[in-house]
């Protein structure tokens, strides 16, 4: 006896959106290249290694200006390596994370801009390095007032690194306002931005949900439910 099956109602059509989903991440991932963007610090064409200092930044710590040029957030990048020129540097800073609270739960902890003023020497490498907070609570601290160092390529802290919490240059506060009031959608992803074989399908969407507000996970609750 051969026995029917009947196909519930609007299976197909969940199924192809899930498969179009799918398909965008995949494409996502196997795009990427690169574990780590580069960006540089000066205006015109880039300089030889001999002319330039380079400064790694953790991912945790969102680039927002470099010496006065206003840069985008970079997502699913684990470092990203700053070139300056030689002297005086400022690099404008945000920590920015997602701590896992339960596996469908996230909190989202950001500090305020703060700024990382140093001297660099052509030709040195420099690192930005803190303690990693070990709990939610740990974390929120750090929020308030970033604690981190300028280490040079031996590990030692560099002297002239200075940290400014109170930013007073109208010009720059005016950029953050804008900034803060623009609501405009983030933009996708640049794929050349992604990590090479390190983000799959539940990583982005980990990344968007907290992105997105109550209305919108709202929604998309009823599209998955549909």
């Amino acid at each position: 006896m051969t026995t029917s099956r009947t196909i519930p109602p609007g299976y197909a059509a969940r199924s192809r959106r899930l498969l179009h989903v799918t398909g965008i991440f995949i494409v996502l991932s196997i795009s990427a290249c690169q574990n780590h963007l580069v960006r540089q610090g000066y205006e015109g064409p880039g300089k030889p290694d001999n002319e330039i200092a380079r400064v790694i930044v953790p991912q945790e710590l969102e680039i927002t200006y470099i010496n006065g040029l206003q840069y985008g957030k970079a997502m699913f990048v684990k470092e990203t390596r700053i070139d300056v020129l030689p002297g005086n540097n400022d690099i404008v800073l945000e920590y920015l994370i997602f701590w896992d609270i339960s596996s469908d739960d996230h909190e989202k902890i950001v500090s305020q801009p703060f700024l990382l003023h140093f001297n660099a020497v052509a030709g040195a490498s420099y690192r930005v390095s803190f303690k990693q907070p070990e709990s939610l609570e740990d974390a929120r601290l750090f929020a308030k007032k970033p604690d981190i160092q300028l280490l040079d390529d031996t590990g030692n802290p560099v002297p002239s690194a200075e940290l400014r919490y109170q930013l007073s240059d109208a010009r720059l506060m005016a950029s953050f306002t804008e900034s803060a009031t623009d609501n405009s959608a983030l933009s996708a992803p640049t794929p050349g931005l992604l990590p090479a074989g390190g983000v799959s399908a539940l990583d982005m969407l980990k990344y968007w949900w907290p992105h997105a507000d109550s209305q919108q996970q709202e929604e998309f609750r009823r599209w998955i439910n549909h």
